[in-house]
Parts: C-alpha cells; sequence; structure tokens
C-alpha cells in the first residue's frame, strides 16, 4: 500500500484551502494510515475523502473523534453517528453512517447539512482560541509591600524626648516647661506623610507567536502510510504466521496468517515472535 492523495470535492477543497490560509497553517497536510485505519475498525464506519480532508487541511486528530464518539455513545449516541466536533454551544456536530451530511446530536439544533459549514464553524473557533492567545493580559506580581508608615518612630523619638527631659523640670522655669510641651503636642499631632511608591512592573508574561494570514496555497491533503515490518509468529499447533492485523476488543487477538494457507484469529498470549 502507498500513500495517496485524497479526492475532494472542489468547492470544499476551495473552503479549506482559503481556512488554511487564514489560520496560518502551512506545511503538506496529511494523515496516517493507521489512524484512519482505527476509526475504521474501532467505530465500524468508513469516512468519505471529503470528511478526511477536513482533519488532514486543519491539523485536527482524528484520533479524537474516535474518543469523542466513544465517549457519547456511552451517553445514548446512537451507534450509526460519528462524531467530528464538541462544539462550545452544547452541542456535537456528527455523521450519520452511509450518509455524507451534518446533523447536531442531542438533535434539538437544525445544523447546515454540507460539509463546508463544519469548516466554517472549526475556522471560527481555532480564530477565537487565537484571538484569547493574543490578548492574555499579563498579570501583576503578588506580595507587594506595604507603604512605609514612620508614625511608629516618631512616637518612639517623642517618648526619648520627654525621658530626657524629666530631670530638667526641676531647673527650668514655668515658661520653658510650657514651651516644650507645646512643641510636643505639636510634633504628636503632625506627622510625615508616607512615602509613596510606584507599584512594581508587571512582567509580560511570555507570548505565543501568532499566526499570520497566509496566501491561500493550491495544496491537496494525503493520506501517509507508514512502512511496517513484518511481524512473524509461532503458534505450538499451527506453527510459523504472518501477523495480519491487530485486533482489541476487550481483549487482544491477533489475526494470522499460517504458511499452510490458512487465516486465522487467535489470542495474542497464545503465540510468541517467531
Amino acid at each position: 500500500m502507498s500513500n495517496r492523495t485524497l479526492a475532494v470535492d472542489a468547492k470544499l477543497l476551495e473552503e479549506l484551502q482559503l481556512t488554511r490560509a487564514q489560520l496560518g497553517l502551512s506545511g503538506t497536510p496529511c494523515l496516517a494510515q493507521d489512524d484512519v485505519d482505527r476509526l475504521h475498525e474501532e467505530l465500524e464506519v468508513t469516512l468519505s475523502d471529503d470528511v478526511l480532508a477536513i482533519f488532514a487541511m486543519l491539523e485536527k486528530d482524528l484520533r479524537q473523534a474516535v474518543v469523542l464518539t466513544e465517549e457519547l455513545r456511552e451517553e445514548g449516541l446512537p451507534s450509526s453517528y460519528v462524531a467530528l466536533l464538541s462544539d462550545p454551544e452544547k452541542l456535537t456536530w456528527c455523521l450519520r453512517k452511509g450518509k455524507g451530511t451534518l446533523t447536531a446530536w442531542p438533535a434539538k439544533t437544525n445544523l447546515p447539512k454540507t460539509l463546508d459549514a463544519i469548516v466554517r464553524r472549526f475556522r471560527m473557533l481555532d480564530a477565537v482560541e487565537q484571538q484569547d492567545d493574543d490578548d492574555e493580559e499579563p498579570q501583576l506580581d503578588e506580595g507587594f509591600d506595604d507603604d512605609l508608615d514612620l508614625g511608629d518612630e516618631d512616637e518612639e523619638r517623642d517618648g526619648e524626648s520627654e525621658s530626657d527631659g524629666e530631670g530638667e523640670d526641676g531647673e527650668e522655669g514655668d515658661e520653658a516647661r510650657e514651651e516644650r510641651e507645646i512643641a510636643k503636642d505639636l510634633a504628636a499631632r503632625v506627622k510625615p506623610k508616607p512615602v509613596k511608591r510606584p507599584p512594581p512592573k508587571a512582567k509580560k508574561k511570555p507570548t505565543k507567536p501568532k499566526r499570520e494570514p497566509r496566501p491561500v496555497e493550491d495544496v491537496t491533503p494525503w493520506i501517509v502510510v507508514a512502512e511496517k515490518k513484518e511481524r512473524w509468529v509461532a503458534h505450538p499447533r499451527f506453527g510459523k504466521g504472518r501477523v495480519v492485523r491487530e485486533v482489541k476488543d476487550g481483549r487482544h487477538f491477533l489475526e494470522i496468517a499460517f504458511e499452510d494457507g490458512t487465516t486465522r484469529k487467535l489470542l495474542a498470549e497464545f503465540v510468541k515472535d517467531a
């Protein structure tokens, strides 16, 4: 099996190329054949090239569709539905098996039927996410020091002055004593204002590089097939065989093509690598 180009509807491809440009996406859009096979096997559904192209062109993880669908099936999603996008508006964009039109789950919202609608929704949600990242304001440093308050220090000084003059009252006249009391009273009332310090400068948080709009590129998505080494195993009864595929359906099974020409599905624990 070799790499292949996805056959995409011309109008949908144009919408996808425009979306990639607006979101600043670049590079060769592709999906791994392993991820496509996993979706087909675990969800028992085959997605069209148009749907696969949406995931490839918008750089969405196809495995998330598997996880999302399995989670929703536990909550009542019909087995004929494949979940593509969990929308913040408390609905999920889905496809029905054998149909190329969109439908909502729960079925309380009427969605546009054509696939270009979900492309525009992906574009809007991604653009909002980018904008949120750009607008995130840096937070001020915590733990500001309190303004200096020199009042206590002045009171200590006043106390010292008072104690210093206690032994001199007998030598000074009433007039001098009265002037000293007035001076102390004024000093106690008029305290220096606290020293105002400018707040510390806020630390700027590192910002994510903003993806700028790019020119519309004439790109087409691919399915990439990873080169795999053949795995050979041995069974005590059936002999040596080549592993065709692995099946995890509650337990781990191997589909094995044996040298005698038979193909058998056996538990992995009953064979060993040859």
